[in-house]
């Protein structure tokens, strides 16, 4: 049985075996990671090397067959086709920053319309501004794949995989596009990693079809996938056994290795482990462990290799060829003991260099504030001084409307600096007249529902005539029935912990990789209760991210409590301010309770950083609510205002 897991750990040289044992089988299959040839060689000083690439051309013949008889097959297209991807730019600016969002806003209106190419040209002019996100690339990559331009979609994705590697739409997508095209191995690579870092639905039907291609069956326990050797196939020779039982860890690469040929020792393999020896120039480098990466490009016979240098740290550098030994299968163990201590230390230090880098984003951003504070308090006490001074001079009959209209503004603390603009931008008579008759409590609330009112009056002409009898009775139309109105859940909220975790234990990260396995097999078997038990076991180790309390939200709403949506929905943001999916779900389970001003909101932030189509009928729906609620508000506050009675307006 070959097994496929998703480790990355290097590979290992193993042991001769008997010549028997090493006659390739026509019925025996390989399964590994596809971009290149695969297999197991026999070298010349005995030694067994594993290959991780797989080379997916088919004969034209054959994938002719497979079009005919596939409906979901596509033909790659043309690369001169290509959409450009972004340019490399030292740094991006606010201007850009804007371009950028009014661009992606436009792509999302097109698609909304169904105009896949004005989105597609929107997408493009989005990611030419040099800032575009892994998800703006994976969404054009979607869009691509729906145009049919498969080898397209698989460009985009793959970008976006390199600026966020844990991108599990741009990993779905490209695994669509790889189905499409027939190259089943990459497909299943893809989806599992998507489904891995952010499980969907929609994908699942894609998934199945692309393991039954496969004839791949899923270890529920371990999550590994197996494939069963065909009868009277070939044998791993012993060395290759135990090399493949050491990359066959929980985080190793796919490797499949069933036929062995011969390859020279001098002739290394990417990803092969290895030590370096007899260097002369460097003799503190002696003994170093080594990744080797490739061969140098610039130099015959040597070879870039990444040392694992004490504290975690990595290095590059190129090495002749002769001072390279391979690691032999005997010390397997050895290597693999000490590659998970550098690992740890590796883990350790990136976690350091994170919260280093927080902690600075945290400092600049508390003296930023404080800067501005400072600055608008200055501004305010030397108003203030000046309004005194005039004041003890007895000039205060002679002040100016807009003198005047500053001086009452800063004797009302409770105004907030928007409502003080809108003010401003009044006649300053007028702004007066709507201080003086504003109310002591929602003061803010008040005076923006009369500046509007105001304006209103202005666009209408102001004309006072006979009664509009619409108006008058338009405040007593009730809201109409809502069929996806929940009501407030009263059982207990889910447990969050009280704080976030920045270093797992290894038991810990242990529960987390399982729970969150255990939970995606329990959606997908449609056990909602089950899976969010197993949600609930993974956020509780207090290391889970955004994207698991946007799950476990997103199953919570299906569970109709909205309540407990909310709470892990903005739990999320609290983790990463940036993640739409959780923005997406709090809006919906908002527009379920009727918030409707807070569900547009979260709707618009969520479409603007994850443009979802299926949400776009939710957000139109509630933004139709708002609208109607500020006209019935604006009604009511103008008859206060007049004493209750109507606006006798024009009727044009």
């Amino acid at each position: 049985m070959e097994i496929l897991s998703d480790d990355d750990e290097p590979c290992i040289v193993g042991t001769t075996a008997p010549a028997a044992a090493v006659a390739p089988s026509s019925s025996s299959t390989n399964v590994a990671e596809p971009s290149g040839k695969t297999g197991v060689s026999n070298g010349a000083n005995g030694a067994i090397h594993l290959d991780i690439d797989v080379d997916e051309a088919a004969s034209s013949a054959q994938a002719s067959r497979e079009l005919e008889e596939d409906s979901g097959r596509l033909p790659k297209d043309s690369e001169a086709s290509f959409p450009p991807l972004p340019p490399r730019l030292p740094e991006t600016t606010h201007a850009v920053r804007e371009v950028l969002a009014q661009k992606r806003q436009e792509a999302a209106e097109a698609l909304a319309e169904g105009n896949l190419e004005q989105a597609l040209d929107k997408y493009s002019e989005a990611i030419q501004t040099g800032c575009a996100t892994a998800l703006i690339l994976a969404g054009r990559g979607e869009l691509l794949l729906r145009m049919t331009r498969p080898s397209a979609a698989v460009r985009d994705c793959s970008a976006a995989i390199e600026l966020n590697a844990d991108c599990g739409k741009a990993y779905r997508i490209r695994g669509l596009a790889h189905r499409a095209l027939g190259h089943w191995k990459k497909a299943h690579r893809d989806l599992s990693q998507g489904q891995g870092l952010d499980y969907d639905e929609t994908a699942l039907a894609a998934q199945k079809f692309v393991n039954a291609k496969m004839g791949l069956i899923q270890d529920l326990k371990t999550g590994r996938w197996h494939k069963m050797e065909a009868s009277g196939g070939g044998t791993l020779l012993e060395g290759a056994h135990k090399a493949a039982e050491l990359i066959n860890g929980p985080s190793a690469k796919r490797v499949a290795a069933t036929n062995v040929t011969a390859k020279p020792a001098a002739d290394f393999q990417s990803g092969q482990a290895a030590e370096v020896n007899f260097l002369d120039k460097a003799p503190h480098l002696n003994g170093k462990r080594v990744v080797i990466l490739r061969p140098d490009a610039k130099s015959s016979g040597r070879w870039e290799v990444e040392f694992r240098l004490d504290g975690g740290k990595l290095e590059v550098k190129s090495i002749r060829a002769e001072n390279i030994q391979p690691v032999k299968a005997a010390d397997a163990e050895d290597w693999k003991e000490e590659e998970r201590i550098h690992k740890e230390q590796r883990l350790e230090l990136d976690r350091e260099e994170r919260r280093q880098k927080l902690e600075q984003q945290e400092e600049e951003r508390r003296k930023k504030a404080e800067v501005e504070r400072r600055a608008k308090r200055q501004r305010d006490e030397a108003k203030l001084r000046e309004m005194e001074k005039r004041i003890k001079l007895g000039e205060v009959p002679d002040l100016e409307p807009s003198e005047q209209l500053e001086a009452e503004m800063s004797g009302l603390p409770l105004l907030d600096e928007e409502t003080m603009e809108l003010l401003r931008g009044l006649d300053a008579d007028e702004a007066l007249n709507i201080l003086s008759e504003a109310p002591a409590v929602q003061l803010c609330d008040f005076i923006q529902m009369r500046v509007k009112d105001f304006h209103t009056n202005q666009d209408d002409g102001g004309a006072l005539i006979e009664e509009d009898p619409m108006e008058d009775g338009a405040e007593d139309v009730e809201e109409p029935e809502d069929p996806e109105r929940l009501p407030e859940e009263m059982e207990p909220l889910p447990p969050i912990p009280s704080r976030r975790s920045l270093e797992l234990s290894e038991a810990d990260a242990e529960v987390l990789t399982k729970s969150k396995a255990e939970a995606a097999e329990a959606l997908a078997r449609g056990e909602l209760k089950k899976a969010l038990a197993k949600y609930t076991e993974a956020i509780e180790t207090g290391g889970a991210s955004a994207l698991i309390f946007a799950k476990r939200a997103e199953l919570l709403l299906r569970l109709k409590r909205p309540c407990a949506t909310i709470r892990d929905c903005s739990a999320a943001i609290d983790i990463n301010p940036d993640c739409g999916k959780a923005y997406l779900i709090r809006g919906t389970a908002r527009r379920t309770l009727g918030q409707w001003r807070a569900a547009l909101q979260d709707l618009s932030e969520g479409q603007r950083l994850d443009y979802d189509e299926s949400s776009a009928g939710t957000q139109s729906f509630v933004s139709e609510r708002v609208k109607a609620d500020e006209e019935r508000a604006a009604r009511a506050l103008r008859r206060s205002a007049r004493g209750g009675n109507p606006t006798k307006r024009a009727k044009i």
